[in-house]
């Protein structure tokens, strides 16, 4: 059978949501079989460009302490997610279930029904489960724990800021995930302080901090301000990264833009990605004389981002909600000063003001303007704030710091598995 680490479905090159699926499970799945060394099944949405990168690590270090890793994804994609994946990048196990066209929704939190779960679990005979979040796996395998009594490790993002009687349901379903979750992995310190209220022990919460392949961001960031770093960019550039919807409110971005704009006219915004919003976004460009000020790319690939973020004279990361805030670990990765808004997780643990960073709520215009001028008026003094911002992401939120605490976090659950199992 297959050697540890090797696909154990059959995988392609997926470019998107017309990507062919190969379900794990049932009569055509091939059957796992590597031994009796402890297996640790990890169940995440859809592939993506930067969690793959963490997974291979993950693989590495669970190896080293004599684990097994297999990834199951949800869905092979969805519609909103565009960026290009291999999957024959991976170095782990994987399967792709199925999930329900009827229940899969739109837009950027689309719903994942894991099917089928139990089957695909019973064929594997894992030690140990990661599941993300609160989702409908993390539900099923409550109810296979009921059952069988398998462990499972909760892995989220989640701080719990919505209001009303459908939250308050939500919140009892959550208490119930948690009261028989054997750990925890949460993204971030807002993650790890709403998991306490929902019933888990700090002690049994591991922070791996949610993050991306910084070391490929730093690595061509260098070489790109290398490359230029004889030429003055003029005009100066700000950049801003992400969805453009609703949540993100990039209207008040660009609000704070035609501020600045009647102040000065040295600088760009160039506005990275795409979104429901991003005709009201033009418009109001246009109509507010910044067609010479902004300049929208529409969606681009990871490979093409540092070259957009790298020369910039800020990052700039506006939210109105985000659980974390990938962008800003790419953007502080790069070495790129940065103003990030206070409703993003990754502010909390990233940005210390004046120092890593500043934070904004950018719906304060004169205020988030004020900010934005520093950064314009004071090149070096930024340069240096970029550059600690970097030095905090390799020391504290790299990749390998990441998958190191989900490695703890699951050999110490393994541990516990099979101490329970020698007392029974």
């Amino acid at each position: 059978m297959s050697e540890v680490g090797a696909p154990l479905v059959e995988s392609s090159v997926y470019t998107g949501g017309q990507a062919s699926l190969t379900t794990p499970g049932g009569d055509t799945a091939p059957k796992a079989s590597f031994g009796t060394a402890p297996l640790v099944v990890l169940i995440t949405n859809v592939p993506n460009h930067y969690r793959i990168p963490l997974f291979n690590l993950l693989h590495d270090m669970l190896a080293a302490k004599g684990i097994r890793l297999y990834v199951l994804f949800g869905a092979a994609g969805y519609a909103a997610r565009r960026s290009l994946v291999d999957l024959n990048q991976c170095k782990f196990g994987f399967g792709i279930l199925r999930t329900n066209e009827a229940f899969r929704g739109k837009g950027e939190n689309p719903v994942f029904t894991y099917s089928p779960l139990f089957a695909t679990l019973k064929q594997l005979e894992p030690t140990v489960v990661v599941s993300n979040g609160f989702s409908f796996a993390t539900t099923k395998l409550r109810l296979y724990n009921f059952l069988t009594r398998l462990p499972y490790i909760i892995w989220s993002g989640d701080v719990g800021q919505s209001r009303g009687v459908r939250w308050r349901v939500r919140a009892l379903h959550r208490r119930w995930l948690v009261a028989k979750a054997s750990g925890f992995i949460a993204y971030g310190t807002r993650a790890k302080k709403y998991l306490t209220t929902l019933g888990a022990r700090a002690s049994d919460i591991a922070i791996g901090i949610n993050s991306v392949d910084t070391r490929f961001f730093a690595d061509r960031a260098a070489e790109i301000r290398a490359r230029k770093e004889l030429a003055v960019a003029q005009p100066k550039r700000l950049v801003y990264v992400g969805y453009l919807t609703q949540r993100k409110n990039v209207m008040a971005l660009l609000k704070c833009t035609a501020e600045l704009a009647s102040r000065r006219n040295d600088f760009v915004l160039d506005v990275v990605g795409d979104g429901d919003e991003r005709h009201a976004l033009e418009s109001f460009a246009r109509d507010h004389g910044l067609e010479s000020a902004v300049k929208f790319h529409g969606f681009k690939q990871k490979s093409e981002l540092p070259e957009l973020i790298a020369g910039a004279s800020g990052f700039l990361f506006q939210t109105d909600f985000d659980i974390w805030g990938l962008v800003l670990v790419e953007a502080m990765a790069c070495g790129v000063p940065c103003i990030a808004s206070p409703n993003a997780g990754a502010t909390e643990d990233l940005v210390e003001e004046g120092v890593t960073g500043l934070v904004a709520d950018f719906n304060d215009t004169q205020a988030a303007v004020s900010k934005i001028n520093w950064l314009l008026e004071n090149p070096l003094a930024a340069r240096q704030m970029g550059e600690r911002g970097l030095r905090l992401i390799e020391q504290r939120a790299s990749l390998e710091c990441s998958a190191a605490a989900f490695a703890d976090k699951i050999e110490a659950v393994v541990g516990q598995s099979h101490k329970r199992r020698s007392v029974a």
